[in-house]
C-alpha cells in the first residue's frame, strides 16, 4: 500500500522533499552504498540529468543523496516509470518501495524493510482515510512522522495507545478538483495574509498582486516552457502580471520583474526564483496559484 495524500489516491502530492527536517531527526544514517541502487557510470550520468528535472518539478533538494529526503531515487529511476513522474498525472508519485529507513513514513513495502529496520504499515478506514501504523523501529520518532503528514488529511497511530494522532496543522481532508470548491485548501483571509506578508518581505510577485495598477507583460505568442520544451499556448497580444504555476511547495510566476523594473517571461522559472512563494504543502501552492486572483487587490481594476 503506497502513501496516500490530500487527493485521496496513493501517494499523490507527497514526496520525500516536502518537509524540512534536520539531520538529527534521521533515524539511521542513509549510507550511500547500503541504501542506494547501484548504477553504471553511464546510468549515473543519465540519472543525474533526470533528477535535475525532477528536483525542480517536485521541489526536492538538488542533491539526490540529501539524507533529509531518505529516498532511493536511483532505484526509482532504474525500475519505475521515470518519465511518468514528470507528466501531468496528478497521481504520479514516489512509491514506498524505495523509501530508506530514515524516511518519516518508512513502510514495510520498502525493499529496505527487514528484521533490523522494520517499516510501519498503511491502513484505510471505511471513510477512505489513511493511517500510518508505526513499527517498533519507526516509533522512535513519532513526531517526525506527524510533522511530515501535516496538512495532508492523513494521520498516524500512536503505537503505545492505539490512538489517532491528529493533524498538527489543520484537521481537514481536502477534496479533488482544480478549484477545490467543496473544501478550500486555504481561506480567502489566509491568501490575503500570505500576499501581504510576502509583499512586506520584498517579494516582487506579491507586491504586484498588492498594487491596484501593476505593470503588465504583453505576450508574443512565442513563450516557451523550457522544462517541458513546449509553447505555453497564450495568444499574441494577451497581457498578464504573473502566469502562476505550482511546483512542489511553491507558487511560481513565469512573468517576473527584471532589474530595470520591466516584466519579462522567464521560461526557466522554478522554486529557486526570487519571486517564488513557499507554502506548507503542494496542495496549498496549487490552490493559491489557481485562486489568488479572487483576493488580490490588483484585480479590483483588472479583468484578468
Amino acid at each position: 500500500m503506497a502513501i496516500i495524500s490530500m487527493m485521496g489516491q496513493p501517494g499523490q502530492g507527497i514526496t520525500p522533499g516536502m518537509v524540512e527536517m534536520s539531520k538529527r531527526n534521521i533515524l539511521v544514517s542513509d549510507d550511500k552504498n547500503k541504501y542506494n541502487t547501484k548504477l553504471s557510470n553511464e546510468e549515473e550520468y543519465q540519472f543525474k540529468d533526470w533528477y535535475s528535472k525532477v528536483s525542480r518539478y517536485k521541489g526536492l533538494s538538488e542533491n539526490p543523496d540529501d539524507p533529509n529526503q531518505s529516498y532511493d531515487y536511483r532505484g526509482y529511476w532504474k525500475n519505475e516509470d521515470r518519465n511518468g513522474i514528470l507528466g501531468d498525472d496528478p497521481y504520479a508519485h514516489f512509491i514506498d518501495r524505495y523509501k530508506k529507513p530514515g524516511h518519516p513514513t518508512f513502510s514495510n513495502e520498502s525493499q529496505y524493510s527487514n528484521e533490523e529496520t522494520p517499516g510501519g504499515s498503511w491502513s484505510q478506514d471505511e471513510s477512505g482515510n489513511w493511517y500510518f501504523n508505526h513499527s517498533p523501529y519507526t516509533a522512535q520518532n513519532i513526531a517526525k512522522t506527524q510533522q511530515y503528514l501535516r496538512g495532508t488529511g492523513e494521520y498516524s497511530i500512536d503505537p503505545n495507545t492505539g490512538e489517532v494522532l491528529t493533524d498538527i496543522h489543520r484537521d481537514i481532508i481536502p477534496q479533488a478538483g482544480p478549484l477545490f470548491e467543496s473544501n478550500p485548501i486555504m481561506s480567502d483571509s489566509e491568501m490575503k495574509a500570505k500576499i501581504a506578508y510576502q509583499a512586506a518581505m520584498g517579494n516582487k510577485s506579491a507586491q504586484r498582486m498588492s498594487q491596484l495598477y501593476p505593470n503588465t507583460y504583453k505576450f508574443t505568442g512565442q513563450e516557451m516552457d523550457a522544462f517541458f520544451n513546449q509553447p505555453i499556448g497564450v495568444p499574441e497580444g494577451e497581457t498578464g502580471t504573473h502566469f502562476m504555476s505550482s511546483m512542489g511547495n511553491y507558487a511560481v510566476p513565469f512573468i517576473q520583474e527584471g532589474q530595470n523594473g520591466n516584466l519579462y517571461f522567464n521560461e526557466n522559472a522554478n522554486p529557486s526564483s526570487a519571486e517564488a512563494i513557499k507554502f506548507n504543502t503542494p496542495e496549498e501552492a496549487m490552490y493559491f496559484s489557481e485562486n489568488y486572483k479572487k483576493v488580490a487587490p490588483m484585480m479590483r481594476n483588472k479583468n484578468k
